[in-house]
């Protein structure tokens, strides 16, 4: 998921069919996709999303993702974008790497833009926040123009 300065999502793609066991293996990919032509050169954060056959329940797993999320954070490929964190998840369990509260409680994330969460459905004449945005959006991609709000 890519998403803008304002932590706005600009796109959902995929990088891999099949993850290889680490990032380090995708970065490329992972590059291409947040420089592609979907996100308009809008995109500075992203978070990934993959599968795996089992997760550990123990601290294994969290370790391992803590090193290979390193590879991400620190890659030159990636220094233009900032990396928030991932979810691994193998049909029973998820393990989350990114913070799972309001960016503000977490050391190192205090300085990102205010998040929220708009439970739907929202109807196709909805007015909260998120929808008006997505309104503008469209509006200005329609017109050819992009708004403030991208």
């Amino acid at each position: 998921m890519t998403m803008d300065n304002n932590l706005r999502e600009l796109s959902i793609e995929r990088v891999s069919r099949q993850f290889a066991g680490s990032v380090e293996q995708h970065l490329s990919e992972i590059y291409r996709t947040l420089s592609s032509e979907s996100n308009h050169g809008l995109a500075k954060y992203f978070a990934l999303a993959h599968g795996l056959p089992e997760l550990s329940d123990d601290d294994s797993t969290a370790t391992w993702v803590h090193l290979d999320d390193e590879l991400l954070r620190t890659s030159p490929e990636l220094v233009e974008f900032r990396y928030l964190g991932r979810a691994i998840y193998d049909g029973r369990w998820i393990f989350t790497s990114w913070p799972r509260y309001s960016f503000r409680d977490y050391f190192g994330y205090e300085d990102l833009p205010r998040t929220a969460t708009f439970p739907g459905p929202h109807s196709f004449e909805c007015e909260c926040p998120a929808c008006e945005q997505l309104y503008a959006n469209l509006r200005g991609r329609s017109s050819g123009n992009r708004t403030d709000t991208e």
